[in-house]
């Protein structure tokens, strides 16, 4: 029996019961959480259910709220089933203030008297640990249906720019996370209200993220010195080596990276996640390339897709493809990169715009750098693909 399915398991025992509860389920995509739906919804029997869908770019927590409160009135105790699902996507307003609202109204969602159970996207799931964290504590019960990455900015990398890194933020969002996070982090350090492990998760690894993601390694690097390392909560670990690993990376401490990116695998078979481990395979990789031992760069990066692919996740393999094409690319491997690049492409072109723009940039980098006498091979392979007229790249957007 696999991990999906006992969680699967449990959600279902967990629906089938009647309960006043909070349940947290994160899920890969809005797809995904509508057929869980379909599928838990028959469990209620004649119970009452309703379900929500929310934005958090266009909905404030207390409507929100109020809009769950408005649904559930008149309903039996404890006998109701509210599925709240996550439909946010990608923007330039980090959805902080709707995760602090969250969990100022936690006594009142605990209060309502029906199941609810929240459906999250990755990065919402994560705002709920890390800034909803009152809130999270209050939720007993939390299950993961995941099959790719998030959409996320992606910081440049020369020569080309690295797609994949599932924490980055776009620079918008990183400095507009560092203005609210930062007066708010010398008010609880000054009132002493959070101990050092809430500090960690509340304002030390979000306002890190920030940082790193805007490539301020001074910034980081004064965040990184706070942190307890001892004291991340287990659930954060894994971001915690993933961006570790980059920040040290960066900073071409390239055995201190490559410590972190060690602990991810070990992770993974503590916890079952595969995806954890295809994401450790994939730093090594970075690792082994910018030691320019590239034949180690191509085996870690090819044993990450192929768990990406085994696990259906399209936009993880796309995000290896990239870098392939990239490793392929610094070989003078032309025509291979360039394969690399469209076959990533392909996917981004249906699921990731950002990304899609930045592999257009990688294989026009491409194309110019290529000796005359090879380009018409790639203006060749790009027709064979099939995807679309011959691009033009757009000039790099800052945010």
């Amino acid at each position: 029996m696999s991990e999906a399915f006992r969680q699967l398991e449990r959600l279902r025992t967990a629906v089938r019961h009647p309960v006043a509860a909070i349940t947290a389920v994160e899920i890969d995509t809005v797809a995904r959480g509508h057929d869980l739906i379909a599928g838990l919804r028959p469990l209620a029997s004649d119970r009452p259910v309703a379900v929500l869908e929310f934005d958090t770019r266009e909905v404030r927590s207390q409507d929100l709220y109020d809009r769950a409160r408005a649904a559930t009135e008149g309903w039996p105790p404890e006998q109701g089933l509210l599925f709240l699902l996550d439909r946010s996507g990608a923007a330039d307003r980090d959805p902080v203030e709707f995760w602090r609202g969250m969990n100022f109204l936690r006594e009142s969602w605990d209060a309502l008297a029906a199941h609810t159970i929240l459906l999250l996207l990755p990065a919402n799931y994560r705002l709920l640990n890390t800034v909803a964290d009152h809130l999270a504590d209050w939720i007993p019960l939390r299950f993961h249906f995941r099959g790719q990455r998030e959409p996320a900015g992606f910081a440049p990398l020369a020569p080309h720019h690295e797609v994949g890194a599932e924490w980055q933020l776009t620079p918008t969002v990183a400095r507009q996370r560092l203005t609210e996070l930062e007066p708010a982090f010398r008010e609880a350090l000054a009132a002493g209200s959070l101990g050092p492990a809430g500090l960690i998760r509340r304002y030390y690894l979000p306002m890190f993220q920030a940082a790193l993601s805007l490539n301020d390694l001074q910034h980081a690097q004064r965040i990184y010195d706070r942190i307890d390392q001892q004291l991340i909560p287990h659930a954060d670990r894994p971001l915690w080596w993933s961006m570790a690993c980059r920040y040290h990376l960066v900073r071409f401490e390239l055995p201190v990276a490559k410590d972190m990116a060690n602990c991810l695998p070990e992770h993974s078979r503590q916890t079952n996640d595969p995806l954890t481990e295809a994401d450790a395979f994939y730093q090594l990789g970075r690792i082994a390339q910018e030691q320019r031992d590239f034949s180690a760069a191509e085996a870690w990066y090819r044993k990450s897709l192929a768990i990406s692919e085994k696990q259906g996740n399209e936009h993880d393999a796309a995000s290896t493809c990239h870098q392939l094409g990239v490793l392929a690319a610094v070989q003078a491997r032309y025509r291979e990169a360039g394969q690399w690049f469209l076959r990533a492409l392909a996917v981004f072109q249906q699921s990731d715009p950002h990304a899609a723009e930045i592999t257009v940039r990688s294989f026009h980098q491409l194309y110019q750098q290529t000796e005359p006498s090879a380009r018409d091979t790639l203006r060749a392979i790009w027709q064979q693909a099939e995807l679309g007229p011959w691009p033009e790249p757009r000039a790099a957007n800052s945010n």
